[in-house]
């Protein structure tokens, strides 16, 4: 059984907030033995970066448009592991038992 940790990142504050561009939480589980860096990409230019331990579960809060930005290193060089619409991210409508099997 993995130790699941979990890191929680609200991206916008009170004041960026709009109807338009309201935040949603959002999950990532990295599933290599590898660290990675996520980036939140945010259409208003706003970006944040957090380092993601092997099989670790990240939560965060981002606008729908916001995109995630996975990286690894790779013979000692930061490359793009993929990018992720945050809209496919999103938690909503999933269960406590579903956010579980999420982070296995």
């Amino acid at each position: 059984m993995y130790l699941i940790q979990e890191k929680h990142f609200n991206l916008m504050s009170s004041t960026l907030r709009t109807q338009a561009s309201k935040p949603h939480l959002c999950h990532y589980v990295n599933r290599t033995g590898k660290i990675q860096i996520a980036e939140i990409e945010d259409v208003s230019g706003w970006n944040s970066e957090v380092v993601l331990f092997p099989h670790e579960t990240f939560l965060f809060e981002a606008p729908l448009t916001a995109a995630l930005a996975i990286y690894i290193e790779i013979d000692g060089k930061t490359t793009l592991l993929e990018k992720i619409s945050c809209s496919s991210l999103q938690t909503e409508g999933l269960s406590a038992s579903q956010m579980l099997e999420i982070a296995h």
